[in-house]
C-alpha cells in the first residue's frame, strides 16, 4: 500500500475559500478585480509565500493558448502563424475564413487586455500619485505556488 503523505489547510473565512477556488479553477486571479476584503487575503498570502504574483500581461494559460493557435509548439496546434508566414496558399476559403476570424479574435482579446492594463495604470497613478518608475504589473496574477 502507498504511503501518501498529504498537506491539508484549513482555510479562515469564506472569502478565502472564494479566493482559492478561484485560483484552482482559473490558474490566476486578477489582483484589480476582486473585493478590496480579498485583496487583503491576496496581500497577507503573498507575505506568507502562499502565492505568486506575476508582472506578464498574459498568465500562463493564456500564453498557452496563443502558442496552441500561432505556433506548432504542440502536436495537435493549429499553428495559424507557422502557417502563412512561410509562404502558405490557403485555397479553402472556408478554411482561410475560419484563420483570419481566429486572428481577428485574438489581436482583439490582446487589445482589450493592453487597453484594460492602461486604465488601471492610469488610475493607479491617478488615486495614489505614483512615481513614473512605479510597475503596477507587479500584483496583476496571482499564481497557486
Amino acid at each position: 500500500m502507498a504511503n501518501l503523505n498529504l498537506k491539508f489547510t484549513t482555510l479562515k473565512n469564506y472569502e478565502e475559500y472564494l479566493l482559492y477556488k478561484d485560483l484552482y479553477h482559473n490558474k490566476s486571479v486578477n489582483y484589480y478585480l476582486v473585493p478590496d476584503k480579498i485583496k487583503n487575503i491576496i496581500d497577507n498570502e503573498l507575505d506568507k509565500n502562499n502565492v505568486i504574483s506575476s508582472n506578464t500581461l498574459l498568465s500562463k494559460e493564456e500564453a498557452s493558448w496563443f502558442n496552441y493557435v500561432l505556433n506548432d509548439k504542440y502536436s495537435n496546434s493549429i499553428g495559424v502563424r507557422n502557417k502563412y508566414i512561410h509562404g502558405y496558399v490557403e485555397s479553402n476559403q472556408q478554411k482561410l475564413m475560419e484563420d483570419y476570424v481566429l486572428l481577428v479574435r485574438m489581436v482583439l482579446i490582446l487589445l482589450g487586455k493592453i487597453e484594460y492594463d492602461l486604465t488601471i495604470e492610469e488610475n493607479e497613478r491617478s488615486m495614489i500619485k505614483l512615481s513614473p518608475s512605479y510597475n503596477h504589473y507587479q500584483l496583476r496574477l496571482l499564481l497557486i505556488k
